[in-house]
């Protein structure tokens, strides 16, 4: 396995809840808790889970827009919180992020061309040409046309803007691209189209991938190794077919039994799941999962499993696996 490149250790971010008239902190949203994960140089990690389990916070703290409440987050073996001056801008600039929502990360009063111009400028990566024939060069990299150069973001479709989204990142020539849920948002023909270009891109660049998505079956598709996560914590770890094929945590056996398969003729049979997800201001004592959980126990309900590693590279977070 090459160098680690980004390191999640323990992180921890719990966001508060104030209230009464002095707006005193009354509790917490445990968004992120006690989460370790490690992207190596040249690969894909694909970090998959339900809306709300804090997966696009991680990715958030990944790119230090976020500060984590307990933890440190490690680029290349230094912690950001360490970071500032030139070592801060030279990370800004190698760790990049694509957003869910291609439109509201966008500027709408500059053009296409501005866009992805402007870390260029700002990182002096024109190579002695003006930026705006950097940028036309990026465009056309991503499927996009010199002609767009003045175009705005209204002007353009739900897939072109996540291709600027993606020129822009890709223009300050990062080693990493937290990718956060880049395809949810769009039709899946266009969802085909960008997952190839990501793919593409990284060969031809050799970037890294934090990919966040709720749809494990886009995941499994591109990702290296993926990590299962459920209110916040993490319930299992493993490489991409590893994972898919013996599966020991009850939640991901549930998540791939919801995913299609591409044969019309094998019926899709999800494992269903009872009740609702716990409070994440008041999660459960025990196992996160336990209330929903089919197997769960006295002992799943009262002590939080431990993450272990039951064989090379497969780490869960269960009683019962």
């Amino acid at each position: 396995m090459s160098e680690p490149l980004l390191e999640f250790r323990q992180v921890r971010k719990w966001f508060p809840i104030t209230g009464g008239v002095l707006q005193l902190t009354i509790a917490h949203v445990h968004a992120v808790d006690d989460v370790s994960l490690v992207i190596h140089r040249g690969e894909t990690l694909g970090l998959v889970g339900e809306s709300g389990c804090g997966k696009s916070t991680l990715g958030r703290l990944g790119v230090k827009l976020l500060k984590p409440t307990r933890g440190d987050v490690l680029y290349r073996g230094r912690g950001l919180r360490q970071l500032w001056g030139r070592a801060l801008r030279e990370f800004r600039r190698k760790v990049q992020i694509i957003f869910q929502d291609p439109y509201s990360s966008l500027n709408p009063r500059m053009a296409a061309g501005g866009v992805v111009a402007e870390g260029i400028a700002i990182h002096r990566l024109s190579g002695g040409r003006p930026p705006l024939d950097r940028a036309a060069d990026y465009l056309e990299r991503v499927g996009l046309s010199r002609d767009d150069l003045p175009r705005y973001p209204h002007e353009f479709s739900g897939g072109q803007r996540q291709r600027l989204g993606i020129a822009r990142a890709l223009a300050v020539q990062p080693e990493l691209i937290v990718c956060d849920e880049p395809v949810s948002a769009l039709d899946v023909s266009i969802q085909a189209q960008i997952i190839e270009l990501l793919r593409e891109l990284q060969q031809e660049y050799g970037l890294s991938y934090l990919f966040v998505a709720h749809d494990l079956a886009v995941v499994r598709h591109i990702s290296d190794r993926i990590a299962v996560m459920y209110l916040g914590r993490l319930c299992e770890e493993a490489p991409r077919d590893l994972l898919c094929d013996r599966p020991l945590h009850p939640y991901t056996l549930a998540l791939l039994s919801a995913a299609p398969e591409p044969d019309p003729t094998i019926p899709l049979q999800p494992i269903p799941l009872p009740g609702d997800v716990p409070s994440r201001v008041n999660p459960p004592k025990g196992c996160r999962f336990a209330p929903r959980c089919t197997l769960a126990s006295d002992r799943c309900r009262e002590r939080q499993p431990e993450w272990r590693e039951v064989e090379p590279g497969h780490w869960v977070a269960c009683h019962e696996a």
